[in-house]
């Protein structure tokens, strides 16, 4: 095992990382590349700056392209693999979590278009989407949802006064303590999604979607209504969503 410090947002990170791919890789090729690197920003859309959206979309999205690129030689080389964690996000797009959402959808698109070219070079291309595991990782585990606090106190201080009005006084609050049932929902363990990233590297007869159920209940809801939406009408949909990630929240009615 050779353990390397990255970040991918970081040109000079990623290219002394590549120095070390290059290395070890340069005469078998690179069997697989699992892009996993993720960060969240939570808040609804009028609330999130366009900072945090880039911000998202650089280590969501465009760091998993770029190290996907740069690998890819050695890759095709082995006949190998691409493994891209996207998310539940990257098919069901919440309320309060457009910017982590907006990247898993294009985690998605990635990959779909990426499958296809590399068919011909013998190269899989896995999209692994676990369900409800936020509160299990460092986006939303008990560490992080104080870091979540501090950010929506900002918000308070830093969102235009008519948008706070509009939204009423307590709706950050609302939001605040909905994320927080959120993190204490979710599975307690990564060992299923684990278990996913394993058989997509080892499994040669893997799949190329994963959709892996979580949460602390007896059934993924999250999972539940991405199969329910090819089925329902988009206003009964989204209404289910809403229930589901939208109770008690209130918008102050228009005086």
């Amino acid at each position: 095992m050779h353990v390397v410090s990255l970040d991918v947002t970081d040109e000079d990170s990623v290219f002394q990382c590549m120095a070390k791919v290059k290395e070890f890789c340069q005469n078998k090729g690179l069997w697989a590349i699992i892009n996993n690197a993720g960060i969240a920003s939570f808040g609804d859309i009028e609330f999130t700056s366009m900072e945090k959206y880039r911000q998202v979309l650089e280590v969501n999205l465009l760091g998993s392209i770029q190290l996907t690129k740069l690998c890819l030689p050695y890759v095709r080389k082995a006949k190998g693999r691409v493994i891209n964690m996207s998310g539940a996000s990257g098919l069901l797009s919440a309320p309060g979590q457009s910017a982590f959402c907006i990247s898993c959808f294009a985690v998605e698109a990635f990959s779909d278009a990426l499958r296809i070219e590399m068919q011909p070079f013998g190269v899989k291309v896995i999209t692994i989407r676990p369900g409800n595991y936020l509160g299990a990782t460092g986006i939303l585990n008990k560490s992080a949802c104080g870091k979540v606090k501090t950010e929506f106190d900002q918000l308070k201080n830093s969102t235009d006064q008519e948008v706070l009005n509009a939204y009423g006084t307590k709706h950050l609050d609302t939001q605040l303590e909905q994320l927080s049932d959120l993190s204490k929902s979710t599975a307690s363990s990564l060992v299923n999604v684990v278990t996913a990233m394993e058989n997509a590297v080892t499994n040669l007869s893997s799949g190329s979607q994963y959709l892996v159920d979580g949460g602390s209940q007896l059934f993924d809801v999250s999972n539940i209504l991405i199969k329910l939406r090819p089925f329902v009408p988009a206003s009964w949909h989204d209404s289910l969503v809403s229930k589901n990630f939208r109770q008690g929240t209130t918008v102050q009615a228009v005086q």
